[in-house]
């Protein structure tokens, strides 16, 4: 399994330098750039947004840089997709980042199939982002995305909220899901109220499933199940909303690449950094297809997207990144 590092701050990507396991990629999105530049704003250079983008770009090279495209419309996101890798191929090697729904007030899966369709047709990678289901993470499999991101923290946020139990940064739930042997026994009562309310979620044998998937890294083992059933191997499955060390030590033998915040990155360095070799874990079991009903919209998604978007329009120089540089200034790393 690859790590990734969640930041578009250089001062991050210096520290990460440091460490004996470095990251071989970036994830970013719009949040994530404004604080880079802020910070380097903050710390007296006289540099502009773009230029910012431009300076990481170049300076993370030959590592993958993804650039998330924010648009509610499937034409524009071909667009901007087709934009954004022709300004920075030159400077580094980006990666395109498209939402699996593009609009969250009126979600339609098949615009965001049809961009990164479109966009592979121009040869442009593609990193999928915001998939909060398994099924999600097929179809964009099938569509052609290089890489499916799978949101982990943010399903055991859902569950945990919809019990009503306080989750703390440090927490995870394993693949088998909380039980109720842990926190889910006292909400039980709670838990049995709510079950069947809302779409979706159901309570069964003591663990609350919503759409079947009991916790973030179980959802990542069913992703990993549907890939292997439908022989998807072009395809990377990527962890993402990562939280904590254990977490990540919980998804490494479904997924093929992590992305996670910096404390994360050391913490795996404290444990990992004098093995020998580092091997991917292999668990030796069948794999069946489970022919669940195709679900097109998840609540996390939709809440998601709508960060992004509203996040974007912020940073009203972040859409530069996506339009055609009238002049190629290349900044001096």
């Amino acid at each position: 399994m690859d790590i990734w590092l969640d930041t578009a701050k250089k001062s991050e990507v210096l520290k990460a330098e440091g460490l004996i396991i470095k990251p071989k990629g970036f994830t970013t999105n719009p949040t994530l750039w404004l604080e880079g530049y802020n910070e380097r704003i903050s710390s007296g250079e006289d540099i502009s947004f773009i230029e910012s983008v431009i300076d990481f770009v170049t300076y993370a090279a030959p590592r993958l840089v993804s650039l998330q495209i924010a648009t509610k419309d499937r034409e524009d996101a071909v667009r901007k997709g087709l934009a954004a890798y022709e300004n920075f191929i030159q400077f580094g090697n980006p990666l395109i980042k498209v939402p699996i729904i593009l609009n969250p007030f009126e979600p339609d899966i098949e615009d965001s199939l049809y961009a990164i369709e479109k966009l592979k047709e121009n040869g442009i990678p593609i990193n999928v982002t915001n998939i909060q289901d398994p099924e999600q993470a097929l179809l964009a499999a099938k569509a052609g995305a290089d890489y499916a991101s799978f949101f982990v923290g943010r399903i055991d946020d859902l569950l945990s909220d919809l019990a009503g139990i306080e989750k703390k940064k440090e927490d995870y739930f394993i693949v088998s899901g909380p039980t109720v042997s842990g926190e889910f026994s006292r909400a039980q009562e709670r838990l049995e109220k709510i079950a069947g309310t809302y779409e979706g979620l159901k309570y069964v044998d003591g663990r609350l499933e919503l759409f079947g998937i009991v916790s973030g890294s179980h959802g990542m083992k069913a992703i990993d199940d549907l890939f292997r059933g439908d022989k998807i191997f072009k395809t990377k499955k990527l962890a993402a909303s990562i939280r904590n060390l254990a977490q990540l030590e919980e998804v490494e033998r479904y997924s093929d690449v992590a992305t996670v915040p910096l404390y994360v990155l050391e913490a795996w360095n404290k444990k990992h950094a004098n093995d020998d070799e580092l091997l991917p874990k292999t668990i030796f079991r069948g794999y069946k297809h489970d022919n669940r009903e195709i679900r097109l919209v998840h609540p996390k998604t939709i809440e998601g997207v709508r960060k992004f978007l509203d996040d974007a329009e912020k940073v009203p120089q972040y859409q530069e990144i996506f339009e055609p540089f009238e002049a190629k200034v290349r900044v001096q790393v």
